[in-house]
């Protein structure tokens, strides 16, 4: 929770944040990344195990050709409540296990949701609101 990871021109890092295989009931939280042009991040967070919670975190890249990543790698994993900047989300379940991965109310520009494999959770319809 509540770490800062920023990669400036030049930097490179493999992964910014992650949790472990096989490991039940983690939270990842509070955190910003945020990649300048000119610097690399393989992968912004590694979601594996069961029961995960991402949620309150901030991931951006200036770099639109190069967005950063988020994948997801096993079940009962909730993403929720995020800003999400120059991201994809590919949710790949590895555990075969079919239990459900939410992905919703998260702020996403330039960002989108690429499902491989896995219980994902439609999102809720929402409706604008009255004018």
């Amino acid at each position: 929770t509540d770490n800062i990871v920023h990669v400036r021109r030049g930097g490179d890092i493999d992964i910014g944040f992650r949790s472990w295989a096989g490991s039940h009931r983690h939270v990842i939280a509070g955190n910003v990344l945020t990649v300048d042009p000119g610097g690399k991040c393989a992968l912004a967070m590694d979601i594996r195990g069961f029961g995960a919670v991402v949620t309150g975190n901030h991931m951006h890249t200036a770099n639109a050709d190069m967005p950063l990543r988020l994948l997801i790698t096993g079940g009962n994993t909730l993403v929720t409540g995020n800003m999400f900047e120059n991201v994809v989300i590919e949710v790949n379940d590895k555990t075969g296990a079919g239990k459900p991965i939410v992905v919703n109310n998260n702020l996403m520009e330039q960002s989108r949701i690429e499902h491989r494999a896995g219980a994902l959770v439609p999102p809720l319809a929402t409706t604008a609101p009255a004018r």
